[in-house]
């Protein structure tokens, strides 16, 4: 466990704003610095990548037919989106058996789900930006018939604790995937002659708040930098670079898309005032 930061970050914020509250805030900048000196940088070897992105696809697809079967009941909404993802992820034949064979084994009452995510939890423990980009396409996943259920929501949560996210972490994803999903929807509308978007200027405007997980209070500056984490742990290139795999790519890129539109949008709102 690293120390240093705090130490030193309490001593200097002792010295420089003084007294026990200057001490406070030193320790959480501080702290903040020891979780920076506990992320590993070190390049994945070929074979922990091939681990991550094997554990990643096998978690992903057996999730998703947990999700879909939690309730009893499987419906077409759920079959049809999780056939949706693997022809969006343009997978072969044979991926697409191997899918299709994990989100069976997911719906099944033998699946032993928490055995499931100990191993992925195990294989991604210094890739948090893997584990979010997971927790993000199941959430999205569980919206599939259009609304959370409370057994999915459940075991989003279970889930989420074996990762390591707490429960407000966990609802600010949720709230993100939830206006992601409106400004895939919204840009897919534009694109169809005819068709109007049914969400008023102000409510996309919250949306797109909620995707970057900032306030409607919120600086431009503080919105900067939310744009700028959010689209550094959706890249693509980085993202398979740490194991997540590449038939991925597709679902990292659209994430991106909608970030930049959320912050366009947000942006182009503050001028005008």
């Amino acid at each position: 466990m690293k120390l240093w930061g705090k130490i030193i970050g309490g001593v200097l914020g002792f010295i420089t704003l003084g007294g026990p509250i200057g001490m406070i805030l030193g320790l959480f900048f501080g702290h903040m610095f020891d979780k920076g000196l506990n992320q590993d940088f070190t390049p994945l070897s070929r074979d922990e990548q091939a681990q991550i992105q094997a554990r990643f696809f096998s978690a992903t697809f057996s999730f998703m037919g947990r999700l879909a079967k939690i309730d009893g009941h499987v419906s077409q909404q759920e079959i049809n989106a999780a056939e949706q993802v693997m022809a969006h992820l343009g997978l072969s034949n044979q991926m697409r058996s191997q899918a299709i064979e994990y989100f069976n084994r997911g719906k099944s009452e033998s699946f032993d789900w928490q055995g499931e995510i100990d191993l992925f939890a195990q294989a991604t423990a210094k890739q948090p930006a893997v584990r979010q980009m997971f927790m993000e396409i199941l959430i999205q996943s569980g919206f599939a018939d259009g609304q959370l259920k409370h057994q999915e929501r459940a075991l989003l949560g279970d889930v989420a604790t074996k990762l390591g996210f707490s429960n407000f972490m966990l609802e600010r994803l949720i709230l993100m995937v939830k206006a992601q999903q409106s400004f895939h929807q919204q840009r897919q509308h534009r694109g169809h002659a005819g068709t109007s978007s049914r969400v008023s200027p102000a409510a996309k405007l919250q949306q797109a708040y909620q995707l970057l997980g900032v306030s409607e209070n919120a600086s431009m500056a503080e919105v900067k930098k939310a744009y700028r984490k959010q689209m550094a742990q959706h890249h693509p290139d980085k993202l398979v670079a740490k194991g997540l795999p590449e038939e991925m790519i597709k679902v990292a890129t659209e994430k991106t898309q909608e970030i930049k539109a959320a912050y366009e949008l947000i942006a182009d709102a503050k001028k005008s005032k």
